[in-house]
């Protein structure tokens, strides 16, 4: 159930970014992310909508590596995906080169799997014990970016601070690829977590 939801809403966040108009611009985008209390890096995938007033709106899917942890009576495998939705603000410096303010929400799902030992049964035998447990959150992010334009395409480097019960710090490097116009200044950006 938890797969479905969060599969659903990536598909509905991209199909929403992907209805263009005159009057907007598009991007999408892939970055990798390291979140601080996983302790592990990430894949995310970015869609971005920019107004032409300044202001860009963008939804974010990112599935972090799985982080194994060793106990005094077994394992415990870490599974982390986040949805981000994240609105920024960019102001130029110069032609090419913006920095922009970011804040949003955020959807977390973390996968337990615990596999181990629970107390001695006999002299030679232990209990085996597997549990799973999934945990949902929703936070606010805020944070900051840059990131410099040329052509069509955009590097980015972007810090997130993920306020929740399930609160980290991400950091996340990227490229956009941008359609639409370019003659004139256009902006791109990320996330984060």
């Amino acid at each position: 159930m938890t797969n479905k939801l969060i599969n659903g809403i990536a598909i509905g966040c991209a199909f929403l970014f992907g209805i263009q108009n005159s009057r907007a611009q598009f991007s999408i985008g892939t970055a990798i992310s390291y979140g601080d209390d996983i302790q592990e890096a990430g894949l995310q995938l970015k869609g971005q909508y920019l107004f032409k007033k300044p202001i860009a709106i963008n939804a974010e899917y990112t599935t972090f590596a799985h982080h194994e942890e060793q106990t005094r009576t077994g394992s415990e495998d870490i599974k982390l995906r986040e949805i981000n939705i994240n609105i920024d603000r960019p102001f130029h410096l110069g032609s090419h080169f913006e920095i922009y303010p970011l804040a949003g929400i955020n959807y977390s799902a973390e996968q337990e799997h615990f596999e181990g030992q629970n107390g001695i049964q006999s002299h030679s035998e232990h209990e085996t014990v597997n549990h799973d447990e999934v945990i949902h959150s929703m936070g606010i992010n805020l944070g900051c970016g840059m990131l410099y334009q040329f052509g069509h395409f955009s590097p980015f480097i972007e810090y997130a601070h993920l306020f929740s019960d399930m609160s980290q710090n991400n950091l996340s490097f990227g490229l956009l690829y941008s359609f639409g116009d370019h003659n004139g200044k256009q902006h791109s950006s990320t996330h984060h977590h």
